[in-house]
């Protein structure tokens, strides 16, 4: 499909949705197109949450197919790849790192894959107000895992899961050409855990399998970013 057909596309889909709920998986599928051709990014954020040992700064890149590796400056390392974590001293992810993949998931199969691990079922979807804003509510308004998504940007917002955590992505803008969130908030029922601001998003040179291997998590260096 050329880019001018893919445009005519998703924009009759947004006119659509303007008249009538889309069926969940037709959002995840109108998600999947606008990202056909995301490339690897380097996303740069400062940290503030409730641990006073907590970092002050991360470094994460992300592949939209293989996933993505998370440094903070106190040394801590973790790979993220469908789900699966791997660190060097096989810890947990910290409190204060929310999920980025559904950020970056562009292939179908893996968005569907992701709803799937998560218990959100995306076949379920309901609409709902979010802010001055209109959301689609995959998993239904009343469930406990829910993902709310822009009706007419197809911008990820809130997350929330059975444990009532939630996160929330805001500010969405373009950072060269990159469109990405400014800040992301995340909480817990007793109150709020951490807040990310964004400070830098920027394409990348495409990273590898290779990229991804445990010897990345003993201290090999990041990549350089694309020009």
């Amino acid at each position: 499909m050329t880019r001018g057909l893919k445009r005519i596309v998703l924009l009759a889909v947004a006119a659509l949705s303007m008249g009538y709920i889309l069926p969940g998986d037709r959002v995840l599928w109108v998600i999947s197109q606008q990202r056909e051709e995301l490339p690897s990014m380097r996303v740069k954020v400062s940290i503030a949450g409730i641990l006073d040992e907590w970092p002050r700064e991360a470094t994460i890149e992300i592949h939209p197919d293989l996933g993505l590796r998370i440094a903070d400056d106190a040394g801590g390392r973790w790979i993220v790849r469908h789900g699966r974590v791997q660190s060097r001293d096989h810890a947990a992810p910290p409190g204060w790192l929310p999920d980025f993949e559904i950020l970056a998931l562009r292939d179908l199969q893996d968005l569907r894959a992701w709803f799937g691990r998560t218990g959100v079922s995306y076949r379920k979807n309901q609409l709902a107000r979010c802010g001055d804003r209109d959301c689609f509510v995959l998993g239904g308004r009343r469930a406990e895992r829910q993902v709310w998504i822009d009706k007419d940007l197809f911008d990820i917002h809130w997350i929330f899961s059975a444990e009532g955590r939630r996160i929330e992505f805001s500010g969405y803008r373009a950072w060269k050409k990159l469109r990405f969130p400014e800040e992301v908030r995340i909480s817990d029922v007793q109150g709020e855990i951490a807040t990310l601001e964004v400070s830098s998003v920027s394409p990348m040179t495409e990273l590898t399998e290779g990229d991804f291997s445990p010897k990345w998590l003993e201290g090999q260096s990041f990549s350089q970013p694309a020009n």
